[in-house]
């Protein structure tokens, strides 16, 4: 499947095609097929929460448009792109992982830059994957990757019942706050989570 073969080269990826056939489902058995999904492509928590009005401070009011943080050079600049209000998606999936705490626990030096490099490029995966099934479902989806965000995805994965706001800003989970939030926004009918 060519779809799935990603590059995240800014400029580089492209999204599949809508298919034209749609897949009905229920809503609630659509929610448990892309949990279940996105449990096999190894997210260890996944909720789902709607886009409503009350979402919209959450929102940056401009968006990334050339990829990861570092790319570039000396004079490298980033023009955005607006992101649009009514936001044209309905749902938003939040997936989570648990971050490395060995590597977390050291907390200085060359191999917690190294970390934290490799588990952000790797958390734009699941997102992408996830986009393209949508997609081939027939039904629109955006991955909301690291490099090319459009909202502050804390709100969403409290919302999505991943965790409680901490007095720290971050999700609180299980896991503390130790943890990396991924996201794709679609019309998928789906189930949301209590938060």
């Amino acid at each position: 499947m060519d779809r799935w073969h990603i590059t995240l080269e800014p400029g580089r990826y492209q999204q599949a095609p809508i298919a034209a056939t749609k897949v009905e489902l229920s809503p609630e058995e659509m929610t448990a097929r892309i949990k279940k999904i996105c449990r096999w492509f190894g997210c260890e928590q996944v909720g789902i929460c709607e886009v409503t009005e009350d979402m919209k401070p959450f929102f940056y009011s401009v968006g990334r448009t050339k990829g990861t943080y570092t790319t570039g050079h000396a004079n490298y600049v980033d023009e955005g792109r607006e992101i649009p209000w009514p936001y044209p998606y309905k749902y938003c999936i939040v997936m989570a992982d648990k971050c490395d705490t060995d590597t977390l626990s050291a907390m200085t030096g060359p191999l917690v830059e190294a970390s934290a490099k490799i588990a952000c490029s790797q958390s734009d995966f699941a997102p992408h994957y996830l986009e393209s099934i949508i997609r081939s479902l027939g039904h629109d989806a955006k991955a909301n990757i690291f490099s090319d965000t459009d909202i502050m995805d804390t709100p969403f994965a409290v919302k999505a019942g991943l965790g409680e706001l901490g007095r720290s800003g971050l999700v609180i989970s299980p896991w503390g706050a130790q943890m990396r939030i991924m996201e794709v926004f679609t019309n998928l009918p789906l189930v949301p989570d209590k938060p």
